[in-house]
Formats: C-alpha cells, sequence, structure tokens
C-alpha cells in the first residue's frame, strides 16, 4: 500500500510564487490533491481560538459610534502581543493596521493601550501603522495592493504576519461603488492575494447602512465572502458595547463578546485643555434594558407573532437565526393595514410604517434582514 504524502511533496514552486492553503496542508497554487492525500487534523489552526482562523477573512461592521474600531486595535494588538483576547487563546505574530481615516485619533487610542495595559521596559510590539488610505479595488498591475505587499516584505521581514486590518473598507474603495459586484469582487479578490501571499488573516472594518438590522453596507457578495462576520452594537441604555458573531462559516457561533470603553487623560494640549482617549475593557454581558412599548407597537408586535406561528418559515442565512420564524416585510406591513394598526389615510402612510419598524428596532422586538422580519 502506498505512504500517503507528506503535503511539503506539494511544495515545488519558487519562494515567491503563491501558494493555496487547505486547512492546515499547505499546497502549490493550481495543484491537485488527491482523495487520500487529503488528511484531517483535530488541531484547528486559529488567530484567536473559537472566533478566527490563520488565514482567513473576516468583517467587523457596526454603526458610527459603535465602538468597532477600538474593538479591531485592541484585538490588533493583543494578537501582536500574543495576549488573550477576551478569555481566548491567540497565535502571536506581526500584524499591520491599515488606517484609511481617523490617523490622528489612532495614535492617542494606541498611547491609551500603551499607558493602561504596557510597563516602561515592554519588549518591542510587532505592530505596524500604515497610516493613510489603500485602493484595494484596483487590479492594474502597479496597483496599490503589490506596493503594500512590497512594504510587508520590506519592512515585515521575517516576522510571521498574522493578521492586516483594512480600516474602513470605503477607504480602501477609492472612486468605486460598494454597491457594484465588480468593484466588490475585486476588492475581495485583492484582500485574497494578501491573505495567500502573506498567510495572514485578513479582517476589514466596515458600516452598516441606514437600517443596520439589513446587515453591512455594500453589495452581499462581501458577507458571502468572509468567514466570520461581526457585528457590534452599542447599548445606550445599559452603556454596554457587544460583538456579536452572525457569520461563521466553519464553526459554532458563540455568544456575545460584552465591552466598555474607558477614557483616559493623555495630557493638555496647547490651550491647556486635556486630551483624552479610550481603551477597551471586558464587561459583563447583561440583557439590555428594552424601552417599554405603546399599545400600538405592542399590538404590532402581536400581530408579527400571530404571522410567525402561522406561516413562519426558516431561511437558511448566515445573518439569521437558524430557528427564527421568518415573515415577508410586505405580508406583515399589509396585516398591520389590515388591522388598523396602520392608517392607509394617514398623511403619509409610509413614513409611519416605517416609524414603527424603527421603533420596534430600537425596542429589540424585532429583527430584519433584506426582505424578512421576525420576532425577538
Amino acid at each position: 500500500m502506498s505512504r500517503r504524502r507528506h503535503p511539503d511533496d506539494y511544495f515545488g514552486l519558487d519562494d515567491d510564487e503563491r501558494v493555496v492553503r487547505l486547512g492546515s496542508i499547505v499546497t502549490p497554487r493550481l495543484s491537485l490533491m488527491p482523495f487520500r492525500d487529503i488528511g484531517f487534523t483535530a488541531d484547528r489552526q486559529y488567530l484567536v481560538k473559537g472566533l478566527l482562523d490563520q488565514g482567513g477573512m473576516s468583517l467587523l461592521y457596526g454603526a458610527p459610534g459603535c465602538g468597532k474600531s477600538f474593538l479591531a486595535l485592541d484585538l490588533a494588538l493583543r494578537v501582536a502581543l500574543g495576549w488573550p483576547v477576551f478569555g481566548r487563546k491567540v497565535t502571536q505574530g506581526a500584524v499591520i493596521y491599515i488606517a484609511g481615516e481617523g490617523q490622528m485619533g489612532l495614535a492617542r487610542r494606541i498611547e491609551a493601550f500603551r499607558r493602561q495595559f504596557l510597563s516602561e521596559d515592554a519588549v518591542e510590539v510587532p505592530f505596524f501603522l500604515l497610516p493613510c488610505a489603500v485602493d484595494l479595488v484596483s487590479r492594474h498591475a502597479d496597483a496599490d495592493i503589490a506596493h503594500l505587499l512590497d512594504a510587508i516584505r520590506r519592512q515585515v521581514g521575517e516576522t510571521s504576519l498574522a493578521l492586516a486590518i483594512c480600516d474602513t473598507l470605503a477607504r480602501s474603495f477609492g472612486n468605486a461603488d460598494e454597491n457594484a459586484s465588480d468593484a466588490m469582487g475585486a476588492f475581495v479578490s485583492n484582500i485574497d492575494r494578501l491573505r495567500l501571499e502573506t498567510g495572514a488573516h485578513a479582517l476589514a472594518v466596515h458600516h452598516v447602512p441606514k437600517d443596520p438590522a439589513r446587515g453591512p453596507r455594500g453589495h452581499s457578495s462581501l458577507l458571502g465572502a468572509v468567514d466570520t462576520a461581526i457585528q457590534v452594537e452599542h447599548d445606550e441604555i445599559a452603556g454596554i458595547r457587544t460583538a456579536k458573531v452572525v457569520k461563521q462559516k466553519d464553526g459554532e457561533i458563540g455568544g456575545p463578546i460584552a465591552f466598555r470603553l474607558e477614557t483616559m487623560e493623555l495630557g493638555d494640549d496647547q490651550d491647556g485643555d486635556p486630551i483624552t482617549s479610550c481603551y477597551v475593557m471586558p464587561a459583563d454581558a447583561q440583557a439590555p434594558r428594552r424601552p417599554k412599548l405603546g399599545q400600538r407597537q405592542s399590538l404590532a408586535v402581536r400581530k408579527l407573532n400571530d404571522l410567525a406561528a402561522d406561516q413562519g418559515r426558516n431561511i437558511a442565512h448566515a445573518s439569521i437565526p437558524p430557528n427564527a420564524p421568518c415573515v415577508d416585510l410586505e405580508t406583515w406591513r399589509a396585516a398591520l393595514f389590515d388591522a388598523g394598526i396602520l392608517d392607509r389615510e394617514a398623511a403619509n402612510p409610509r413614513t409611519d410604517w416605517q416609524r414603527i419598524k424603527r421603533d420596534l428596532l430600537t425596542a429589540g422586538a424585532v429583527a430584519i434582514h433584506g426582505e424578512w422580519v421576525w420576532p425577538c
């Protein structure tokens, strides 16, 4: 019986040629692996255990002011230091942080982290900041991705690159349209090139549309391309921010990560006014206190519950819980008009409909994704 070939047997390329990683097996690009050589390993190659895999792609998104960039920076510095992330084990390695916006604020956040967590004689941290936007959509020969990879080879050197963070996706799009499939495809292609040529996990920080329940902004192919998607939300009533995994391609979706932003004074400016920034601290994941619903909102939720019980459907989508009884938004809207909860004769029935959706989303009584709504 022939022996199972070692993955190294598939290496036949020069060092500067790209390779593809299949689990823990590394093969030359376009090298076919026969069935007998595809081995299973129980050791999942994690960057942050139970959250991010080595060499994967992830998306961290949320509304403005939710704390997503603070969380991304905290994650980046802890990976560079090899420190646990919210109790999860980390595979240490070099990190690059592409700051397409807010460079001055980012420098303050790094200083706040340094003062809070590092001693004065701390060892060198393999963390590299790129304080400018990088066009990750262009595919021409002299595109920014080629210069970025060259800078990584020259400046990161022999240190293993573990994580590359792009903050934000919008600032990496140049003049392209986030909603266009070809532009988003080009972005994903360049991110794939970054991952494959460096072995790093690539994380993009992104925004949400006006309706946060619809998921990340831009073309839907983005959510389909990532291995992990994490939504960050800010509960102003409870004073807690949460990072919730809404997609995990090859793993279980764990509970939310709860954190707070603690303020630190860094000094005074030229006018004597304090300069402040924040750092991330874990928080207890408490159930948020829901605002009390009015009579009309309560009736709208009751109608949705009735529809979900009678005709709710389980929708196979990464952003929808697997057992959520989903109802088409238009069906719910029509039922609210038929029941007199919404008034077709109102001055602006469309605004009335938008308002009741917004109120119930804010109260946490319903959730919406695309054309589907379900009770919470």
